[in-house]
């Protein structure tokens, strides 16, 4: 195990690919930095105007990077930050346990509240999937999936703010159905997978259901930020 220091706080990870491959992108790349974005102005606008605290969403927080990258951006802001992988969880659950504002949830995000099945497809330690219904590959780990109004549930005095997801592919089932939620939050920032999932669409409920939005969607690193619109509108 290795220690770095993130803003005067410990920070553990492993000698791995994904952990190393996390931290580049958060700490140094700033993959979730968007400051230079001109939609930066009215949702900063939003967040003046907000009377109550703002509630951010890490959906596939793998170690804790981008939890504690929005816990020093936005310090007035909770965060439910939710991992499946075991080991990933509980460095998540260290490096975020000097955090008052962030609480880890054990889990995958999901339409539904459910059971789902822990699959490794091989990527490393941040390529987790978990797949719904029966178990397809042998020996892989149940595990509780949780909707976003669920998540939404742990913090029901904050506002919805940023919807952090990268889910590995899952963003498929996500977005199935059960969406309302998107049109609550000014910001979602998400990856798609269809570059690891050859063939199987896996963007295509996310896109479907964006549409019936008024977001304005941009690439930044490997992510989509969608700002929306309607949210973000001056009053």
């Amino acid at each position: 195990m290795t220690i770095m220091t993130v803003d005067g706080h410990p920070f553990r990870y492993r000698d791995r690919a994904g952990d190393i491959g996390a931290i580049d992108q958060v700490f140094n790349r700033r993959d979730y930095e968007f400051t230079h974005i001109a939609q930066t102005l009215p949702l900063m606008a939003w967040l003046g105007r907000l009377t109550r605290q703002p509630l951010i969403i890490d959906a596939g927080a793998h170690i804790g990077c981008a939890s504690v990258w929005f816990s020093h951006q936005f310090q007035q802001a909770r965060i439910v930050a939710i991992e499946p992988e075991p080991e990933n969880f509980a460095l998540l659950t260290e490096n975020t346990g000097e955090l008052k504002n962030v609480t880890p949830v054990m889990g995958a995000i999901s339409s539904y509240d459910g059971g789902g099945y822990l699959h490794d497809p091989d990527r490393d330690t941040w390529g987790y999937r978990v797949v719904s219904g029966e178990p397809k590959y042998y020996g892989i780990q149940r595990v509780e999936m949780y909707s976003m109004r669920s998540l939404l549930s742990i913090e029901p005095d904050a506002a919805p703010f940023i919807a952090k997801i990268d889910i590995e592919g899952g963003e498929a089932e996500l977005f199935s159905s059960n969406c309302t939620w998107m049109g609550e939050f000014p910001l979602i920032i998400i990856e798609l997978h269809d570059w690891m999932l050859a063939g199987k669409a896996s963007s295509r409920n996310f896109l479907h259901a964006i549409a019936a939005y008024n977001f304005d969607v941009m690439l930044h690193g490997e992510n989509l930020f969608c700002f929306n619109n309607d949210l973000l509108a001056s009053p």
